[in-house]
């Protein structure tokens, strides 16, 4: 009888004695992978009956790049991951079986264990209510129980955590300035005006680095704080003109619900131009999201903030945006959708005296959503896209209409993790922006790629 079928007893001193000894499972499922062992498998195998992890795990780790993909091997791989401390490396392993054998519970309770012992404690969550819900026997069913009151006094004390990153990426860009192709626009008072080049659109080669932490830290059992900051310097090959440095900050409060989450965020940031302060947003806000029947939920938030330009005081708005979504993901297909709508009001700031700033403020709706496929363990692809109609407050001073835009963005992304704390990703991005006002038609392309680490 292969490893997939076995009963597990395990046991563990120190710290991880109770939640080691929950995951003692009962359950001999009659859902199959291979039931032939290759010569490292069967070697493995017989090193863990004899109580050999660390000797199981060592060979594993030996033979990982050439027999990493099949099952048996990961399955045991896994195994004497967990039973040495490196949960992490059986998480790898594991969601590699359940990628080609979704079916099998027995892998998906040994995943939601190794999530658990990481600390990991939603997905953890997730994979063991996905277990329950196929009705097993009911002495798995117990130790599922047992699991999960054990993640919720772990939730009670958390604590706090802090991750960083920093991600480097090189592309190309059609239209680094998002300017219009067009060389010369009419005006009603003045006729046709020549644009500066410098006005007509511009593409270029950059390099873009980005560096940032985030981290929560518990107040109690029902508050957490969170916050993130991240500062990104964007390099153009030719047009140094265009060159941007960007410092958000972003923090609030958490507030857990029985079933949903309430946060309260607030959310700075400050855009460099050429090494020049060029615009600063500071917003406030509310969200709440709520997971409803089976594997939805919705999400509806609202902000209320200001724009300013270092530079250009009559652009200058006020800010109110409301909003919902929808997630759903679907079950064992390592599939997820997401829809949302929008509606944003920017006001023009009524302590700027600019005589023309009224027609700065603007009225928007907008569509967006998203589709992520994780095509394998270490692979994920997602598209989305955003739909936005917007129409100003009044009359441009220059062309002498009001000013109405329909843009549109679309993006696709690849990402590959490459190594447990690195990722490798490539994405493609197109914008169009559709103006009744000639100067401010646009499309832009941007193609770009690098690699992500945390630390």
């Amino acid at each position: 009888m292969p490893v997939w079928y076995k009963k597990m007893t395990i046991d563990h001193s120190t710290n991880k004695t109770v939640c080691l000894r929950l995951g003692v499972f009962l359950w001999v499922l009659l859902q199959g992978l291979p039931a032939v062992a290759g010569d490292t498998a069967k070697e493995m195998e017989r090193l863990l009956d004899a109580g050999s992890a660390q000797r199981a795990y060592d060979l594993a780790e030996s033979r990982a790049a050439e027999e990493a993909g099949d099952p048996e091997f990961d399955f045991l791989y896994a195994l004497a991951a967990i039973e040495v401390g490196h949960p992490e490396r059986a998480v790898f392993a594991l969601e590699r079986v359940l990628f080609l054998h979704p079916q099998n519970d027995r892998v998906r309770l040994e995943l939601a264990r190794a999530q658990f012992l990481l600390g990991n404690y939603p997905e953890a969550r997730i994979q063991f209510e996905l277990v329950l819900t196929h009705r097993p026997p009911t002495a798995v069913r117990e130790q599922i129980k047992l699991f999960l009151a054990k993640i919720r006094q772990q939730e009670k004390a958390l604590q706090s955590r802090f991750h960083a990153y920093a991600q480097i990426d090189a592309g190309t860009d059609s239209n680094v300035n998002g300017a219009t192709t067009a060389t010369a626009v009419d005006t009603p008072a003045l006729g046709p005006i020549r644009l500066d080049p410098a006005s007509q659109e511009l593409d270029d080669n950059f390099t873009e680095i980005e560096l940032g932490g985030e981290g929560v830290r518990p107040l109690s059992k029902k508050k957490v704080l969170f916050g993130k900051v991240s500062f990104n310097t964007r390099t153009n090959a030719d047009h140094d003109e265009f060159d941007t440095d960007t410092l958000g900050l972003r923090g609030g409060i958490s507030i857990l619900g029985k079933r949903s989450v309430f946060r309260v965020p607030l959310q700075y940031e400050q855009l460099k131009l050429d090494g020049r302060d060029f615009r600063q947003y500071l917003i406030s806000g509310l969200e709440w999201e709520r997971p409803i029947r089976g594997a939805n939920s919705i999400a509806v938030f609202g902000q209320l903030g200001t724009i300013q330009y270092d530079e250009q005081d009559f652009r200058d708005v006020d800010l109110t945006l409301i909003g919902g979504s929808w997630n759903h993901r679907f079950e064992q297909t390592n599939r997820r959708v997401r829809f949302g709508v929008y509606l944003g009001d920017e006001a023009a700031d009524n302590d700027e005296p600019f005589v023309f700033k009224e027609h700065n403020g603007r009225d928007y709706f907008g569509l967006y959503g998203d589709f992520q496929w994780n095509m394998t363990p270490r692979t994920a692809f997602l598209v989305g896209g955003n739909l936005q109609s917007i129409e100003h407050d009044a009359q441009h001073p220059v062309f002498g209409q009001v000013r109405d835009d329909d843009f549109f963005q679309l993006s696709a992304e690849w990402t590959w993790q490459w190594r447990p704390k690195w990722t490798i990703n490539i994405e493609l991005s197109y914008y169009k922006n559709d103006s009744n006002l000639e100067l401010f038609s646009y499309d832009r392309t941007q193609l770009h790629g690098g690699v992500r680490f945390g630390f």
